[in-house]
């Protein structure tokens, strides 16, 4: 499909390259009402067949899959508490020592 479409653009600019005259530009087909209703027609048909095929999980796959993440989100909260704290005493018992001299 997309060769064609290539093709159809780059052959009015390959007859224009051979005869010198600038290049006419492809007879694009006005769109009615009518076409435009079927092609919507159309997507939501295809948008309709395409959510028949989600699986969505079930409650206990949800319940499962919520813990871990709060399980994760608590032990990654610990770990930045933990190295903001060490970092913070690290840092200012440097600028103490500056300081202060000792």
């Amino acid at each position: 499909m997309f060769k064609k479409k290539i093709a159809q653009a780059i052959e009015p600019a390959a007859e224009a390259a051979k005869t010198n005259k600038p290049a006419a530009k492809p007879n694009k087909k006005k769109m009615t009402f009518r076409d435009a209703m079927a092609k919507a027609s159309k997507w939501f048909r295809e948008l309709k067949s395409e959510f028949k095929k989600i699986v969505w999980p079930t409650k206990k796959q949800v319940i499962k899959n919520t813990c871990v993440v709060l399980v994760v989100l608590v032990a990654v909260a610990i770990v930045v508490g933990l190295l903001d704290f060490a970092f913070e005493k690290l840092i200012l018992e440097q600028i103490l020592k500056l300081a202060t001299g000792y």
